[in-house]
């Protein structure tokens, strides 16, 4: 069981999702569009990964639900998302957007390392009403392994 939970810290303190790319990047990024940045801007920069995957959820309709939390100012010459009222630039994590109730990646990323670690994929499989249980059923059907258990 320690191991277990260990292995859970690991996985939430990743600072990359299992796609490639910075979810706390891409979540910042949204952050600026949202707050008046130019999504014009990150369109010109497709080949970061990032920006990529940020201008594709954005046009896809995926929205930040808590932009009154900050705003776009510059800071020591530079264009930053920043907490309102501070001049601390934000920690992307703490932008909630509109698709995050469908599944908590948490629980999912528990899941994963439950699989990896013997737990048998055809419990959650019997559980697919759970929102985190189809999510890390669907991640491990098409490949995706923890990839230190």
């Amino acid at each position: 069981m320690k191991t277990r939970i260990l292995l859970i810290l690991i996985l939430i303190g990743l600072t990359s999702n299992l796609y490639g790319q910075s979810e706390e990047r891409v979540r910042y990024i949204l952050a600026d569009i949202t707050c008046g940045g130019p999504v014009a801007y990150y369109r010109q920069h497709l080949d970061d990964k990032n920006a990529r995957e940020a201008v594709n959820r954005w046009e896809n309709g995926v929205r930040v639900t808590n932009p009154n939390s900050f705003e776009r100012k510059i800071v020591n010459g530079s264009w930053t998302i920043t907490y309102k009222g501070t001049n601390r630039a934000i920690d992307g994590m703490d932008v909630k957007l509109s698709t995050d109730d469908r599944y908590e990646e948490a629980t999912v990323r528990y899941i994963l390392a439950d699989i990896t670690c013997g737990g048998p994929v055809a419990y959650y499989r019997q559980h697919l009403d759970d929102k985190n249980a189809r999510e890390a059923v669907n991640r491990w059907e098409n490949g995706v392994r923890v990839t230190n258990p």
